[in-house]
């Protein structure tokens, strides 16, 4: 058996029968992400926790306010503006949940798509983690025309068949596209 150029692991110029070759195909094919389609429908857990936050806040505040209130340490103005600050970030916060958008993700094995629910618009994107508890994960969409959209989803494994969903998204996510796959052995 010739082979042609070096021998190294990373190095693919090998003959065709090549034990390295076959080792790279059986690599290629394992770690290759399903063709998957999740929905985002809604922030179930997330509205409920950024409520949370909010109330306890709001409670945190009150008592500072009644306690500053009490030794005089504060004056008015500063109050103010740590409830006004208070304010801005929980109106802040439930807005950017409330227009969380909602429709579907879509990967074909290459590329990422994202079909919006209002607009029936199909966008076509790439993806990025930016929050993930397993159960739930928050990506950041970026279209073709550099516009981005927050996706929050959460796994709901009431249901046998969105549990191995969840699943195959997770993998997509974290996986990297089949052609990006392939330029790695050239």
């Amino acid at each position: 058996m010739v082979l042609a150029g070096p021998t190294a692991p990373w190095y693919s110029s090998v003959c065709v029968d090549s034990p390295l070759l076959l080792q790279r195909d059986t690599a290629l094919n394992h770690h290759l992400a399903p063709a998957t389609s999740f929905p985002t429908d809604g922030a179930g857990y997330l509205k409920h926790l950024v409520a949370s936050v909010i109330l306890l806040t709001a409670v945190a505040l009150g008592v500072f306010i009644v306690k500053s209130g009490e030794t005089s340490r504060l004056l008015t103005w500063q109050l103010a503006v740590i409830t006004g600050v208070w304010f801005v970030n929980s109106a802040a916060a439930w807005h950017f949940l409330r227009y969380l958008p909602q429709g579907e993700l879509d990967f074909d094995g290459e590329r990422w798509y994202f079909v919006d629910q209002t607009t029936q618009l199909e966008q076509i994107g790439t993806i990025s983690v930016r929050f993930d508890i397993q159960d739930a994960m928050l990506l950041r969409f970026e279209n073709e025309f550099k516009h981005v959209s927050w996706l929050w989803f959460e796994a709901q494994f009431a249901n046998k068949s969105l549990a191995s969903d969840w699943h195959e998204l997770r993998r997509a996510v974290y996986s990297r596209p089949a052609s990006q796959n392939s330029l790695d052995f050239i």
